[in-house]
């Protein structure tokens, strides 16, 4: 079942923790709106429709395609699965930090595109609380938060903390710059904050610094050179990317100096280098696994401070590091540059059966090589100069323009060091007159000769820039391992990079490039990188190395959030599975004969970022096979209850699926489609958290529920206050307590079509309709709660038949409609043989069909007619027209077509007797809004009406409440506005 996107939650959650946290924690106080505001931080996000296609892009990438829906999931079960009205999806959302008034007082405002403010209020109720109007003004107080305003203006939700001025015109405008940069991010202007503010930061930096150094003079130390860092940058971006055009992932960080600071000019000075350094071919001719080069000008003033904090070899720890140290660097800087590029290339690794050390290779460009070779001589010549195990020998050999030195490093008497470069290292180090060459492992002379006659590089860039191959560096740390992992082991990770050889790319690069007065910093990502990386992280996790903490599943939260997990998993495999006749909700995995194998449990887990962990089981054998009973160990967290007890076993569950004869799970193993709910999804218990007496394995097929005799008898020798949790088939979660509950109060919660629907939050019962017979009429939510279910097993009885789906008018051949949907739906409601009097190819108003009138079910006729309504006429009234629930072209709907949701799409209408018709005439189009609420105006004081939509769900509605833009947003299945149940 498609579901109304429910992203959106986040973004205006966000701007609500952003306004309300920063408002409690920073030293606001009124501002003064008449004073030009100083813009000191911007944060922002792309319009949610793009975030949407960048969501859905990346999902594709890694082989999730239902990513959003995870992503979506949780915000829509925070919304009890309502959806969301009157955002605008095609415009950014932010936050603005602002200094205004006389005392440059920070202000923060947080800014939401809007098309119907209070749609959009009335659907996020359930997570910011209610919404109080008055003097013209909307306020809210989130839980834990302090109070917050909402103003309305020229289609944005302006939201700040109470008491703050109107925002200066224009002040959104300031969003757009950074989406145009980026996904998701920030723009700060450091020099621009007010003194107090800038003071505040600093001083609670400098603390938290000298906590953490355990250094109370290091306090004003951070804090003055923050100070100082602070007025000399004019702004810092920060962003996230998801670029669906090009393919590609970064994050990225610009710094802008101001322009009158000395570190602007210092880094305008640094980007003047020219990269001479050249760098090396592969041995086997493909992009080495590492590729890294440093270009930075070196001016007067920094290289003189460079020298100043080289190490002394007389008090540093290691003499000989600081004897090197300040013999090569003082010969790069002389250069005026530091010029350095370095490789690693794993193609020139040796066999398994030796250490496979990867060719590293450096070369630096220095201002007078045979000044160095002098220096390192006389600095490290001597055995005493080297420490235990290094031996050097210069001058073995020449090759090209570089003359060659050696170190021979012993590593025997180090287990890891031996298991990772052999018993001894190689260091071969060649210098020519302006460069000097390090090489680790054998063959460095050849690579030594390679560079000493390179030409200058030409395509490298100042600053810096690294581009690591995955696919060639994890190929070589799974050769270096494989020899110590099992053969399944081995086999899933060669298996994994043959995958990866069909990758276009696994790149990831990192480039640190000069702008004017400062520089910018970018990790990018390529598709087969982020893929990659994927794998990577599955394998870990096949391994044992990971826990069902990773990713985005919660770890061992609260009960309810478990149980909504765990119901996202069931809607998500649902949706993976749309509806053909019982093929619809999960049941557990079984063979082909019927016999159960094992749990749903296991099923859903590919819905829930845990595919890696589904795919290590045999699905064509049973649970306790010697193959699937290994992987009874690896139960995700959400499975275990945070209240079990110490001594259960930490592979077994107490969140039950309902399965037996009308329960939520079908004994049969066939999927249940929503038809069968005729008490409502809503009112069927569909998973149970269960006393630790009844736990069982997780990967176990559950088999046939308790008895609700035993079910409570053993909750109340669980528990004292004798309560439980319960996820309904909605997906929303209710804590119960089964003292209140009678073995049939419990039945009743349990099955899908009993006739006895429960009303939240306590259960009252209804007495359960007679097998085999219509529900007599109750109320008109009894009534609608038949015809729409009606509706929905008619729509299950014509599965996959194009466009016509959802079930419409009987028409002739060439589309006049003959008969309305209430005549369609009479076979599934228990009435075939009503059905099978109507002569299908002729009118309603035809001799035979008309005498057909009189036979009207009771639940065409509202109780609440007048007395004087004939017997024929109905107030319940299909919603149809362009856009509605009923095509007026007579073609049926499919799911697809409901962007809004079916949950947000009203299909049936009680209409007010003004509006009532003959049962069996098509209904033709719906009436205008206005019209359709000015009839229910006239009709009850209170205005109320009640309606079914699309899923089968029935609500009362306030017709007073209702604009006519409310009530069409209610009545359309995609109109950009998707409204959500009030």
């Amino acid at each position: 079942m498609s579901r109304q996107p429910a992203a959106r939650v986040a973004v205006h959650a966000f701007c609500l923790a952003c306004i309300g946290g920063l408002s409690t924690a920073l030293p606001l106080r009124a501002a003064r709106a008449t004073d030009e505001p100083i813009v000191l931080a911007v944060v922002a996000c792309d319009p949610y429709a793009e975030l949407k296609a960048q969501v859905d892009w990346l999902g594709s990438v890694v082989d999730q395609p239902a990513l959003a829906s995870l992503v979506e999931s949780p915000l829509m079960m925070a919304t009890r699965f309502q959806g969301l009205a009157g955002l605008d999806v095609n415009r950014p959302t932010g936050v603005i930090f602002t200094a205004e008034g006389p005392g440059n007082t920070p202000v923060v405002r947080g800014f939401v595109p809007v098309k119907n403010l209070d749609m959009l209020l009335r659907s996020l109720a359930p997570v910011i609380g209610d919404v109080v109007e008055r003097d013209g003004m909307k306020t809210v107080a989130p839980a834990g938060m302090p109070a917050l305003q909402i103003i309305d203006r020229e289609g944005w939700a302006i939201i700040a903390a109470r008491g703050t001025p109107d925002a200066p015109a224009g002040l959104e405008q300031h969003l757009d710059p950074v989406v145009k940069s980026c996904s998701l991010g920030a723009r700060l202007f450091p020099s621009r904050l007010p003194e107090p503010l800038r003071d505040w930061i600093v001083t609670r930096a400098g603390e938290a610094a000298a906590r953490q150094a355990q250094h109370p003079g290091a306090a004003p130390l951070v804090a003055g050179a923050l100070k100082q860092q602070f007025a000399a940058t004019e702004m810092v971006t920060l962003g996230l990317t998801l670029d669906v055009e090009k393919a590609r992932a970064f994050l990225e960080s610009r710094i802008l100096m101001s322009a009158d600071s000395a570190a602007g000019r210092l880094a305008d000075d640094m980007a003047r280098a020219k990269p001479t350094a050249p760098s090396l071919t592969t041995t086997d001719g493909k992009p080495a696994a590492v590729v890294g080069h440093l270009a930075v000008a070196v001016p007067e003033p920094l290289r003189k401070q460079t020298l100043a904090a080289l190490p002394s070899p007389a008090t540093a720890p290691n003499a000989t590091l600081a004897a090197v140290i300040r013999e090569l660097v003082p010969a790069m800087l002389d250069t005026g540059v530091i010029d350095t590029v370095f490789t690693i290339d794993t193609a020139a690794a040796r066999a398994v059966t030796d250490p496979a050390l990867p060719g590293i290779t450096a070369c630096v460009k220095v201002a007078d090589g045979r000044a160095v070779e002098a220096g390192l001589k006389k600095a490290i010549g001597t055995a005493k100069g080297l420490p235990a195990g290094v031996r050097v020998t210069f001058d073995t050999g020449r090759v090209g323009a570089a003359t060659l030195h050696t170190l021979e490093i012993d590593t025997a008497d180090d287990a890891r060091l031996k298991q990772m470069l052999g018993e001894q290292l190689l260091v071969t180090i060649g210098i020519t007159p302006d460069r000097a060459i390090v090489t680790l492992g054998p063959g460095g002379d050849t690579r030594a000769a390679a560079l000493s006659t390179a030409a200058a590089a030409t395509e490298s860039k100042p600053f810096a820039g690294l581009e690591l191959s995955l696919l060639p560096l994890i190929r070589h740390a799974a050769t270096v391992q494989l020899a110590g992992l099992d053969a399944g082991s081995s086999a899933r990770i060669e298996a994994m990079l043959e995958k990866a050889a069909a990758y276009p790319s696994s790149s990831l690069h990192l480039l640190v490039r000069p702008i004017e007065r400062g520089m910018a910093v970018r990790l990018s990502a390529e598709p087969g990188a982020i893929r990659l990386l994927k794998d990577v992280g599955t394998l870990e996790w096949e391994a044992g190395r990971g826990s069902a903490r990773s990713g985005p599943v919660p770890s061992r939260p609260a009960t309810p959030q478990q149980l909504e997990w765990i119901m996202r998993g069931i809607w998500i495999d649902a949706d993976a599975n749309p509806r053909s006749g019982d093929d619809w909700l999960p049941t557990d995995i079984r063979a082909k004969d019927g016999t159960p194998l094992l749990s749903w449990r296991v099923r859903i887990l590919q819905r829930i970022n845990l595919e890696h962990v589904f795919r290590q089981f045999r699905l064509d054998e049973p649970w306790d096979s010697p193959h699937n009973i290994e992987l009874l160990k690896n139960m995700p967290d959400f499975y275990l209850s945070p209240e079990a007890p110490a001594d259960q076993p930490r592979h077994m569950t107490t969140y039950v699926g309902v399965q037996g004869d009308g329960l939520f799970l079908r004994p049969d193993g066939k999927r249940r489609p929503t038809a069968d709910f005729r008490d409502g999804l809503g009112k069927t218990i569909a998973v149970v958290e269960v006393s630790p007496a009844l736990a069982r394995e997780w990967t176990k097929p559950d088999g046939d529920f308790p008895t609700e005799k035993e079910f409570l008898a053993a909750v109340a020798a669980w528990r004292k206050d004798g309560m439980f949790h319960a996820a309904f088939a909605d997906g929303h979660v209710r804590e119960l307590k089964g003292s209140d509950l009678t073995p049939a109060d419990f039945r009743a919660l349990l099955t899908v079509a009993g006739g006895d629907n429960p009303a939240e939050p306590e259960p009252q019962l209804r007495k359960p309709a007679e097998s085999g017979t219509v529900p007599r009429r109750r109320t008109e939510s009894d009534d609608l709660q038949v015809i729409i279910e009606g509706v929905l097993m008619n729509a299950d009885a014509n599965p996959d038949r194009g466009e016509n789906w959802f079930p419409t008018d009987i028409r002739a051949k060439d589309g006049k409609p003959l008969l309305s949907w209430r005549v369609a739906i009479l076979p599934q409601v228990g009435l075939k043989s009503l059905h099978s009097a109507f002569r299908l190819d002729e009118p309603w108003d035809s001799p035979h069909n008309i005498e057909l009138l009189k036979n009207a079910p009771d639940w065409c006729r509202s109780p609440a007619a007048p007395a004087g309504q004939p017997q024929h006429m109905t107030t319940y009234v299909g919603v149809q027209g362009t856009g509605l629930f009923l095509r007026p072209d007579g073609k049926g709907r499919r799911t697809g077509d409901f962007v809004d949701g079916p949950n947000n799409t009203v299909a049936v209408v009680e209409v007010p007797p003004a509006l009532a018709r003959e049962w069996t005439k098509p209904d033709g189009d719906f009436p205008t809004e206005k019209e359709f609420l000015a009839a229910v105006a006239a009709w009850r004081k209170d205005g109320m009406f009640h309606v079914a939509f699309a899923d089968g769900y029935v609500r009362e509605l306030k017709g007073s409440d209702l604009t006519p833009a409310d009530f069409r947003a209610l009545l359309t299945v995609a109109g950009d506005d998707k409204p959500a149940k009030p």
